[in-house]
């Protein structure tokens, strides 16, 4: 039980930071100025547009490591406590 919650705590931080790291680097590239409260049409549509990546990158790079993690785990002999 303490393993779960350790592992949800830990993902919980990961996607805080890419999070964080996402509105960061997506705000400074799309928004260079202030001007108005609000986003104008092309910083929405740059804001978009950078998410997207963001997030396609993101899941490219999941499912690397986890082919990666499948492949380790074959040639070890499958999941520890298996048969």
């Amino acid at each position: 039980m303490q393993n779960q919650m350790d592992v949800a705590r830990m993902e919980m931080q990961f996607y805080t930071d890419l999070f964080n790291r996402m509105v960061d680097g997506c705000f400074k590239k799309c928004v260079p100025r202030f001007h108005d409260a609000e986003l104008n049409t092309g910083e929405q549509v740059c804001v978009d547009r950078c998410i997207a990546k963001y997030m396609d990158a993101q899941n490219k790079v999941g499912e690397i490591l986890q082919s990666e993690q499948q492949a380790q785990m074959a040639t070890q002999g499958g999941p520890p406590g298996g048969p």
